[in-house]
């Protein structure tokens, strides 16, 4: 068995199929590694481009029971609900998932998705007033997240700053 050339330590005389094997794994151990894609921003989650929508459940839920209708919201209609909310008023996750569930004739709103979505928005405010927008002319999402809370705990603003905003606004929870 020979080898071909110098700088190639593919043997000859091996059959085609296994050269090709030999050569697409020197292709592949020398392609250079691929561009992982940019992480999206918070502000580019508010667009994920879809509609408010209402859909029955046929697995009990989150204390939802089978057969409900379960509005599946959107970051625009969270954002939207928040910034109704009158300054040094603090509306809670569930009172703001029953307001959005009885707007569009839903029997609750799914938890989960309204958890992920108050993230969403709160974040992408966050990001606005990180830009230099000031605090008057972003989303007020602190009158949503509660002090101390998992939602708190986990935003890039941290706790601090909602304390604050809602101590300025004279919200005391």
């Amino acid at each position: 068995m020979r080898l071909l050339g110098k700088a190639c330590l593919i043997p000859i005389g091996l059959p085609y199929q296994t050269h090709r094997i030999m050569l697409d794994h020197m292709a592949k151990r020398t392609t250079p590694p691929r561009k992982t894609p940019r992480k999206k921003t918070w502000s580019e989650k508010m667009d994920n481009g879809r509609k408010p929508e209402v859909v029955r459940i046929e697995k009990a839920y989150a204390g939802i029971p089978v057969g409900a209708s379960v509005l599946i919201s959107t970051p625009h209609e969270v954002d939207a609900f928040i910034k109704k909310i009158p300054e040094g008023r603090f509306v809670t996750a569930e009172e703001l998932r029953c307001r959005l569930a009885a707007k569009h004739g839903a029997d609750a709103a799914c938890p989960l998705l309204t958890g992920i979505l108050l993230r969403i928005v709160s974040e992408a405010g966050w990001e606005r007033i990180q830009e230099g927008e000031d605090s008057s002319h972003v989303t007020p999402f602190w009158r949503v997240v509660k002090r101390g809370s998992t939602l708190a705990k986990k935003l890039a603003c941290g706790e601090t700053f909602i304390a604050r905003m809602q101590r300025h606004e004279g919200i005391e929870r």
